[in-house]
């Protein structure tokens, strides 16, 4: 498939000061920072003519942007080197035919003005290659390292996760996998830019209840559709949630907070991992059912709240047990109830909700935390299936298993179709609560 793309730049300003270099010369600082704003204009242009905003350039415009803010890349021909040798590294794009018209070029700058041609063309394609491209690359993969994005911040449950299957599935595939947090809005930043990833298998997403269960029924202006903008590839783990309260509030048992609770109903606040999230939900639930207040304070995520709770300035978490459970062990922080069908090997001596939570209406009170993985939408069939087989026996070896029952978590596996009907499942389950209790996001 070849497309062509027009590229008008009307910046005069920059024409002078760019023309005046010829391949080689020193070019200050700040006129090589101005020329790749220049590019970035340029690649603006390229996705909106030619892809309508498809493909994802950021990474490149970050990658220019240093190199060009590195002293050390002092000439334009130095610089261009070694953009092309980054550009060097994603084989997998092939070539598409740019046309390029009315660039800024003056007196004594040809040179120059060929050499930003050729920069533009190598970044159109590596970023706008033809989803046909990618087909026919589909048969070696991968052959370079997989970035695995996670939509919440580092320490998390999520983040725990997402590296102890990372660190087995490269060695099942062969190639590094490097994960990447990409914190923001209840999860939806991470989720948004595997949404909009070239889909070649390079960039797939990991996450949780708290998008594509939760989220598709609470969020209605996201930049991407849940089902149809992703493809799903295997479930990955599960646990549940634990009740855990901070050591500054005068309760060690359920009966206790319950009673604290009450007698103060304007002092109580929980925290979650933002806006929408399971933590949220959850919250939400046992305020209605255990018929108590708490004001709720979303974080980026929950280990960001968690300093917060250790030293009282919020109260109640109701946190995955495998982020969560370390804080518990350590004395910092005290664990209420597991949120699961049965106690955890973890927390012996914490019962579940089922066991304690009769008295107060919460005995079939529950919450539970998947993880999975997701491609973005049109995933070539065979790189989804080389991934969910990898991932299947990433998560049936030994080590893993071990590493996750370290966490509180145990490990899914199974199809991708599997995986999808959990989804909806538990999403359905989600939206009773939801309608029920008219929750909206503010």
């Amino acid at each position: 498939m070849k497309t062509n793309a027009c590229i008008e730049l009307k910046d005069l300003k920059l024409q002078t000061q760019i023309g005046t270099y010829g391949p080689g010369a020193i070019i200050p600082k700040q006129h090589l920072l101005d020329l790749t704003l220049w590019i970035d204009s340029a690649l603006v242009l390229i996705a909106e003519d030619v892809m309508e905003n498809v493909f994802d350039y950021d990474p490149l415009v970050v990658e220019i942007n240093r190199l060009a803010g590195d002293s050390h890349y002092e000439t334009q021909e130095r610089l261009i080197t070694r953009i092309v040798q980054a550009c060097a590294t994603y084989p997998e794009i092939s070539s598409l035919e740019i046309g390029l018209r009315k660039l800024p070029v003056s007196a004594g700058s040809g040179s120059l003005v060929l050499n930003i041609r050729w920069l533009l063309c190598l970044v159109a394609v590596l970023f706008i290659g033809s989803i046909n491209s990618v087909h026919a690359q589909s048969s070696d993969y991968p052959n370079r390292p997989i970035t695995l994005i996670t939509p919440f911040p580092a320490a998390g449950s999520t983040d725990l996760i997402a590296r102890t299957i990372a660190q087995k599935l490269q060695e099942v595939l062969g190639k590094p996998i490097i994960v990447e947090n990409h914190a923001g809005a209840g999860g939806n930043i991470g989720s948004n830019i595997v949404a909009k990833a070239v889909p070649d298998g390079y960039t797939i997403l990991i996450t949780s209840s708290s998008t594509h269960s939760i989220g598709a029924v609470l969020n209605k202006n996201v930049p991407f559709n849940y089902d149809t903008d992703f493809t799903p590839i295997v479930f990955g783990a599960v646990a549940p949630q634990i009740l855990m309260v901070t050591k500054t509030i005068p309760a060690t048992t359920l009966k206790d907070f319950i009673g604290f609770a009450k007698a103060n109903p304007t002092v109580l606040n929980f925290s979650s991992a933002g806006n929408g999230t399971i933590m949220h939900l959850t919250g939400e639930a046992f305020k209605v059912e255990a018929g108590v207040q708490m004001v709720h304070i979303p974080y980026k995520g929950s280990g960001l709240s968690i300093p917060d709770l250790i030293s009282g300035k919020v109260h109640v978490l109701f946190d995955s047990i495998v982020s969560g459970v370390s804080h518990v062990q350590d004395g910092k922080l005290v664990a209420l109830a597991v949120l699961g069908k049965n106690r955890s090997p973890l927390l012996p001596n914490t019962p579940t909700m089922r066991e304690i939570g009769g008295p107060y209406g919460l005995k079939d009170f529950e919450s539970v935390n998947w993880w999975g993985f997701y491609g973005p939408k049109n995933l070539p069939k065979d790189i989804q299936m080389k991934l969910n087989q990898a991932l299947n026996k990433t998560l049936k070896s030994k080590d893993v298993i071990d590493k996750l029952a370290t966490l509180g978590a145990e490990p899914g596996g199974g199809t991708p179709e599997a995986f999808q009907e959990l989804v909806l499942k538990d999403r359905a389950q989600w939206s009773k609560l939801i309608q029920s209790q008219k929750i909206a996001l503010d």
